[in-house]
């Protein structure tokens, strides 16, 4: 089966792509991108204790380079967009 791609979550992080095995569910998808009509949530590995059942963090992000390696977005303390 031919695998096509409909889009890569996060671009400058090492994750998730989305695939289509089928023309209809690609378009429909493709469709969805597009319009900005998809959610995305995240989950997130700790460790440690975690004082909340639920929430959220807000930090500012900004692309983080590395000698060597691909620009990657990260936490930074100032000068960032806030997430």
């Amino acid at each position: 089966t031919d695998l096509r791609l409909i889009h890569r979550l996060d671009r400058q992080t090492t994750g998730v792509i989305l695939l289509a095995k089928k023309e209809a569910s690609f378009k429909a998808m493709v469709e969805l991108f597009r319009h900005w009509r998809v959610h995305k949530a995240y989950l997130a590995l700790v460790d440690g204790t975690v004082l909340l059942e639920c929430g959220s963090i807000q930090n500012q992000i900004a692309k983080k380079s590395l000698p060597g390696q691909q620009p990657l977005f990260g936490i930074v303390k100032r000068g960032g967009a806030w997430a």
